[in-house]
């Protein structure tokens, strides 16, 4: 028997009745149709065929109606409305068997518990025990998936803390670029905008891209939040710059303030300005980002249902060509790896045939979204600043910015999270500046000329001959092992080549204690996570700072280390 493939516990989009309703069929139209697939937004039955196995599956909303008791006719069509859209989002991104099995986990519990009400927490905590491993894992996935969509229910918190006990089935392939890619990336991104000008046709066609990196990599919004960024997004208040976010306010929910307001600084409000200013000619357009600048620049007949919306499809085709046309082209002219031949199976192949590209793997558009979780978690933020600063009413629907450790291991980490930091800002100053990327793009030139190079303090003679390399202090006041002290520690070429295996395998074991950091912090959080949302431990918050200090600081020595490291061994 085949197994059903577990959604994404994040949801790439969000419901917001004025748009959701346009982009749901629009998705629908964009869907690849066979003769017996049936995909009407406004019918009460969708169906799917599978062609390869040559199955029938369908979502049958009518059951919503039919078995949902407990409110009124108008609530109950808000949640059919709500059940479409969700679907519908998922269809873009899964295959119909997985979207079906996984609508219809969601559907059954909407139905049993009356749309999550707290009476039927026990009987569904229950129910849900009573199933296998991995079918309660995907049932999990399935549900932080739909709240991450829509959490307007009276018992969200207590259905999602209970799930939040249950063990995520994680894939161990690898999906997001790596460090280096993502710094290759925002360097040639930043060197084209400073050198450029609106005479090039990229220079506006791909400033959606600017945008999305700059707030996106700081703030862990939803691509389709970013989308639904409103054109008046932006505002000024006694010479302070705001930036308002599409997200839905719940009555009623005091003390749980999720951020939909931040201040910014003026280099990126001047940098939303010039955009909407440039794309005015291309005539009106609701949201932030102009799907008729994209058509007026490439000039030609495109169908699109809504033209006041630029749709995640468009914007990933934007990223893309970003790619294709800036990275790959002159000046930079960098090899990229094809999509579609990006797997680490591929990868691992061409690897071993001595194929290798400059980018083996392109950024999507929610990958921002997953690092800026995990870099707030390393800068030592709790849990609930977390949750608000992603959108969330509650910490337990974010459980997913855990995930995707093998980041930590990538040379170059400690860049991006300083890249990324918010750790240096109150929430209520100015978070979003593009000079801090710019500024912290080096990757690794001057280090390594002040490291290499630098003359110590004392004379040679005055050295004290260790294992490996030598130590250059007089006052032995060691607070770390010796190749991660940069002030004291030396070590001569040769020597290096001759004790390269030991030197690798120091730092393999500072790539493990670095993991188990990590794994500490993944651990107080759960801990945070199982207490009050309205409590804050001291305790185990002070736990978290200090160990995050401890993480970020291991990173960035393995960084500085790699960046010597890697320039011998061009030398050899």
């Amino acid at each position: 028997m085949n197994k059903i493939m577990q959604i994404a516990e994040l949801s790439d989009e969000l419901f917001d009745l004025e748009f959701s309703i346009e982009l749901s069929m629009g998705n629908l139209e964009n869907l690849e149709k066979n003769k017996f697939t049936k995909v009407n937004f406004y019918d009460d039955q969708w169906n799917l065929y599978d062609e390869e196995r040559d199955q029938m599956s369908y979502l049958r909303f009518s059951r919503v109606k039919e078995e949902l008791s407990g409110y009124s006719l108008k609530e109950v069509e808000r949640f059919i409305l709500v059940m479409k859209c969700w679907a519908a989002s998922l269809l873009v991104k899964y295959q119909y068997r997985t979207v079906s099995r996984n609508f219809g986990y969601v559907l059954d519990e909407l139905i049993k518990t009356e749309a999550f009400r707290i009476a039927y927490l026990e009987d569904f905590i229950e129910r849900i025990l009573a199933k296998g491993g991995r079918v309660k894992s995907c049932i999990a996935a399935a549900i932080f998936n739909f709240y991450n969509y829509y959490d307007l229910f009276e018992g969200k918190e207590e259905y999602l803390r209970f799930l939040s006990t249950i063990p995520s089935v994680q894939s161990n392939t690898r999906t997001i670029p790596t460090v280096k890619d993502c710094l290759k990336f925002v360097w040639v991104l930043n060197d084209f905008y400073a050198k450029s000008n609106d005479a090039d046709w990229r220079y506006l066609y791909f400033f959606p891209i600017r945008i999305w990196w700059h707030l996106t990599s700081v703030i862990p919004i939803r691509i389709g939040e970013f989308l639904l960024l409103r054109r008046d997004c932006i505002y000024t208040k006694n010479n302070r710059y705001y930036l308002k976010l599409p997200r839905i306010k719940q009555k009623g929910q005091t003390g749980k303030k999720i951020i939909d307001e931040l201040e910014i600084s003026v280099s990126v409000y001047l940098m939303f300005k010039e955009y909407m200013e440039l794309t005015e000619d291309y005539g009106y357009s609701k949201t932030l980002l102009s799907y008729r600048t994209y058509k007026g620049i490439l000039n030609k007949p495109i169908k699109c249902r809504n033209s006041n919306i630029l749709r995640d499809a468009i914007f990933k085709k934007i990223l893309y060509d970003f790619y294709d046309k800036v990275i790959a082209a002159p000046p930079y002219n960098f090899t990229v790896r094809r999509i579609g031949e990006d797997s680490e199976k591929e990868i691992r192949k061409d690897r071993s045939n001595g194929i290798r590209f400059d980018f083996e793997r392109r950024l999507r558009p929610n990958d921002t979204r997953h690092i800026a979780f995990l870099s707030l978690m390393v800068q030592g933020f709790h849990p609930i600043e977390i949750a608000r600063l992603g959108g969330h009413n509650t910490i337990y629907s974010q459980r997913h910015y855990q995930q995707h450790d093998f980041f930590l291991t990538d040379s170059g980490i400690s860049k991006l999270i300083k890249m990324f930091s918010l750790t240096s800002h109150s929430l209520n100053n100015s978070v979003l500046s593009p000079e801090r990327s710019s500024n912290t793009i080096n990757i690794g030139k001057l280090f390594r000329e002040k490291f290499i190079f630098s003359p110590a303090k004392t004379l040679k003679q005055e050295w004290d001959k260790l294992e490996i390399g030598y130590c250059t202090a007089q006052v032995k006041n060691c607070k770390t092992q010796c190749f991660r002290c940069f002030e004291y520690w030396r070590i001569e070429y040769d020597e290096f080549l001759e004790k390269r295996e030991k030197i690798e395998k120091w730092i393999e074991e500072s790539r493990e204690e670095a993991l188990a950091l990590y794994k500490t912090l993944f651990n107080l959080h759960r801990k945070l996570i199982s207490n009050s949302y309205k409590k804050i431990n001291p305790n185990l918050t002070s736990e978290l700072a200090i160990n995050s200090k401890k993480l970020r600081g291991l990173l960035e020595s393995i960084d500085k280390f790699n960046e010597v490291y890697e320039g011998w061994l061009y030398d050899e």
